[in-house]
């Protein structure tokens, strides 16, 4: 219970409206600039992914360090 109100969140649809905004930039943004940079939006969203994997992972397995 004690995340719930912050895991029903990522169903609001709130929060999906602002997602679709955000995609809809980041798709825009990546058809203006170059290859390099393209390459760097796509390591960034890599990363980000990867921690978000982790993040959810310690909660999973309930890591205390």
């Amino acid at each position: 219970k004690i995340y719930q109100d912050f895991l029903e969140t990522y169903d609001s649809d709130g929060f999906k409206q602002v997602l679709d905004e955000l995609i809809s930039l980041v798709d825009e943004l990546a058809e203006t600039v170059s290859e390099d940079e393209r390459e760097a939006m796509k390591q960034a969203f890599m990363i980000s992914s990867q921690c978000e994997l982790d993040f959810w992972e310690m909660s999973y397995t309930q890591e205390t360090w």
